[in-house]
């Protein structure tokens, strides 16, 4: 009886292990690739997401390697399901950001809108978080990626004439302000 049960805790114990493997494997979108968060030698991946156009990806890549000096490596696509959708047919960008959890930097691009709180938007990030989803409808990539860039490596919005003020659409051309330049330690 007592092997029975050692067993059945083994069992318990590995079909536990295989779950927990898959879930981050399913879900992280890792590639098991590390990366230093806060090296220049990071990779940052870029992906289509849903409906997305190739060069839309391209442009993404350069603007953030121009920038930050992070090197972007285009990856392959991620097809959306139901489940990423408001009621509305717009991508959810904070269930986006749960589902694609991913412990290594990773830019969603797509031709498609997207919501975030209740609000269609050009993009979305979590300060210090390692997702950004930016939807091109409102022909804004470049903005709207080093934006959300800053965010991700924990800035916040800007009261200054800066992209990382609070975007409205095709407002936001220029480039970061002193302020924020210096605090990205960027030149």
């Amino acid at each position: 009886m007592k092997k029975f049960l050692l067993f059945i805790v083994v069992l318990i114990g590995i079909v536990f292990l295989l779950n927990e493997e898959y879930k981050v494997k399913h879900y992280s979108d890792s590639y098991d690739k590390t990366t230093s968060v806060d090296s220049k030698d990071q990779v940052i991946f870029v992906r289509g997401l849903g409906k997305y156009s190739q060069p839309d990806l391209e442009i993404v890549s350069k603007e953030i390697t121009k920038m930050f000096g992070f090197k972007c490596e285009i990856i392959e696509p991620t097809q959306t399901e139901s489940g990423l959708y408001t009621a509305n047919g717009e991508l959810d960008g904070l269930y986006c950001a749960r589902f694609f959890n991913s412990n290594v930097k990773t830019v969603y691009v797509t031709n498609e809108y997207v919501k975030s709180h209740d609000i269609v938007v050009c993009g979305a990030s979590y300060i210090n978080g390692n997702f950004i989803i930016i939807s091109n409808n409102f022909n804004d990539l470049r903005s709207t990626a080093l934006h959300e860039m800053a965010h991700t490596l924990g800035l916040d919005h800007c009261d200054n004439k800066c992209i990382l003020g609070h975007i409205k659409l095709g407002d936001n051309k220029g480039d970061f302000c002193n302020d924020c330049k210096i605090k990205l330690n960027l030149k």
